[in-house]
């Protein structure tokens, strides 16, 4: 894929729903270079994240799995 095209992308996941877009430089098979896109999105938006990549990435297949968030209570003291 084009890196040209990785911030058409990333704003069309975002406008979809996704909560985080990362891209990470990988090295495939017969050391050919890569990059793997990760998206961090709702269940709900999962359907409409997977036709943004589908359609608007060099993509032909997917891998999805559930991830469990845990995070510190946060508050603001001055």
């Amino acid at each position: 894929m084009n890196p040209e095209l990785y911030d058409t992308l990333m704003e069309r996941l975002f406008a979809v729903g996704a909560h985080d877009v990362f891209l990470t430089p990988i090295i495939m098979k017969k050391s050919r270079p890569a990059v793997m896109v990760s998206v961090l999105c709702d269940v709900e938006n999962k359907k409409a994240i997977e036709e943004v990549l589908l359609l608007n990435s060099s993509t032909f297949g997917l891998r999805s799995y559930n991830v469990a968030k845990s995070m510190l209570r946060r508050e603001n003291v001055k």
